[in-house]
């Protein structure tokens, strides 16, 4: 019998040896305890497809970790509900999922490279987050995806072409627009998102003196580039850069 405070702010059962196989009667409880802030049941048993409307009911959630189980289908939308909370999820080597989306939240930081244990994955969005940084060569690894949208992000360098080179010709969505590909600000805030590194490694204001306009220019060349690449790479998909 599993007994809960409703007031848990904090709950860590890795590796607790538990089996749920299909989970949602663990995670209807589990939605109880709306308190909830962090939710590690990594290493586990879970098995069967994630019970969105109970996972929607933690709207306090912080951090989500379901690394190392037997989940299956699809990623709930129903966790676009805690994009005002969740900062952190997990969901490696569930290696059967086909899809995850996780788009219209406020997931930040790196694209880790644990995405490469979801080679089922045909369906991959990650778009309207605050992703920065580089694209990982582990997207490679993603043979089987057919759609993958990753526009309005803060990626902010360049564009790895060998990373799609070593992905199928399955590819139908290709979409990499509103990022800041090869501007090499950093931060979150608003000053930081106007500034970028010049060639001399100095700073500029993009909308400011002539060199942050011949740095414009010369970005906005290279996606040109980015775009024919990979509309040659991928012949039948629709890629927007």
């Amino acid at each position: 019998v599993w007994v809960f405070e409703r007031r848990v702010a904090k709950l860590h059962l890795a590796k607790a040896n538990i089996k749920a196989a299909p989970c949602a009667p663990l995670f209807a409880i589990l939605g109880l305890v709306t308190s909830l802030e962090r939710l590690n049941l990594s290493n586990n048993q879970l098995g069967g497809t994630l019970p969105g409307n109970a996972i929607g009911r933690l709207l306090n959630l912080r951090s989500l970790n379901l690394s190392k189980n037997l989940c299956v289908g699809r990623v709930p939308h129903a966790l676009s509900l805690l994009r005002s909370s969740l900062q952190e999820l997990c969901l490696a080597n569930n290696a059967a999922l086909r899809t995850l989306d996780l788009s219209r939240n406020t997931l930040r930081g790196y694209l880790q490279p644990w995405i490469r244990n979801f080679k089922s994955l045909q369906r991959l969005s990650l778009s309207w987050n605050r992703f920065h940084g580089v694209l990982p060569s582990a997207l490679g690894h993603l043979k089987n995806l057919e759609y993958l949208h990753l526009n309005r992000n803060r990626f902010n360098e360049e564009i790895p072409r060998e990373c799609f080179e070593q992905m199928s010709g399955n590819m139908r969505e290709l979409f990499l627009h509103d990022n800041d590909f090869y501007m090499l600000y950093q931060g979150d805030d608003n000053e930081n998102k106007n500034k970028k590194k010049g060639d001399d490694g100095k700073t500029g204001m993009l909308d400011g003196d002539d060199a942050g306009d011949g740095e414009e220019k010369k970005r906005a060349k290279r996606l040109e580039e980015d775009k024919a690449f990979l509309e040659t790479t991928f012949t039948e998909a629709k890629v927007l850069v």
